[in-house]
């Protein structure tokens, strides 16, 4: 098992499902772009609230950089043929709206001065 940061765009639209225990998870795949100009499809998997809800609320296409362990896997194509493959566990999901909302929450964080209290002396430098 690897720990990895992926970045990529959704191939389809994150869902909501039930594992055999009945626990909740977030099954999604990610279109990552490799160096050499091809496409990696990753499985991506989120069981912990913080990370499913970020996924959910996500849609086909959208961009997405997802942190957690990843294990490397073969399938079996239609023609017979066994093919590389790849499946992470989310534990952080950052998107977009994430950073913005992360954004927006620092700047409310820092207080601004009203107008009034804001004194401005002037005066010489030297």
């Amino acid at each position: 098992m690897l720990d990895a940061i992926l970045s990529g765009r959704l191939a389809n639209t994150p869902t909501k499902r039930q594992t055999k225990a009945g626990a909740p998870f977030a099954a999604a795949r990610v279109r990552v772009p490799m160096h050499d100009g091809t496409t990696a499809m990753v499985s991506v998997s989120a069981f912990d609230p913080e990370p499913m809800a970020a996924l959910l609320v996500l849609a086909e296409g959208d961009a997405v950089s997802i942190a957690g362990p990843l294990t490397l896997t073969t399938w079996t194509g239609q023609d017979g043929q066994a093919r590389p493959g790849a499946a992470v566990v989310a534990n952080q999901v950052l998107t977009a709206y994430s950073t913005r909302k992360r954004r927006h929450a620092q700047q409310e964080a820092i207080p601004t001065p009203s107008p009034g209290a804001v004194q401005v002396q002037i005066g010489t430098l030297f």
